[in-house]
């Protein structure tokens, strides 16, 4: 008798959730570009229409070394692309360079001792694959000028 009741609690048990799961209808799974709102906003009104938004991130670290001195710099770049309109894009940059090893030693120096911040921002205009126009304005490390520039990463020639 007692081996009936535990095998029926048992059974019962294991049926339950079952029997709960057989009522629910199948729901549409939301992404996480919905979560944040990147789904087309219809709203006339709206400013920013964050399907148009793009925004990534990126952290370099180099070593110089010259003369038996060696020194390390670090920069994190938030870089953001709004597409206003088809041929109108605006860019956004925004850069944080400092030495990584300062942050973690014993000397404290002043809040500049611990990086800089350069912004940079541009307004691109593309037409069509044969005309390009930018209009911009970007801030580099003065170190940094003839190596990091646009002009030595970007192909003028489209």
């Amino acid at each position: 008798m007692r081996h009936l009741v535990i095998t029926t609690l048992f059974i019962l048990l294991l049926s339950i959730p079952v029997l709960g799961q057989s009522g629910l209808e199948r729901q549409e799974e939301a992404t996480s570009a919905d979560a944040i709102g990147k789904a087309r906003i219809d709203n006339k009104f709206s400013l920013l229409d964050l399907s148009r938004l793009d925004m990534s991130h990126s952290y370099t670290i180099s070593y110089f070394s010259a003369n038996g001195q060696g020194t390390t710099i670090g920069m994190y770049m938030n870089s953001i692309r709004y597409r206003i309109s088809n041929p109108l894009t605006l860019n956004v940059n925004l850069a944080w360079v400092h030495q990584p090893g300062q942050l973690l030693g014993g000397d404290r120096g002043t809040p500049t001792d611990y990086g800089s911040i350069y912004p940079s921002f541009s307004l691109e205009y593309r037409p069509s694959d044969k005309f390009y126009l930018e209009i911009g304005y970007h801030s580099v490390p003065a170190y940094m000028y003839y190596y990091n520039t646009d002009r030595m990463r970007r192909n003028w020639f489209y």
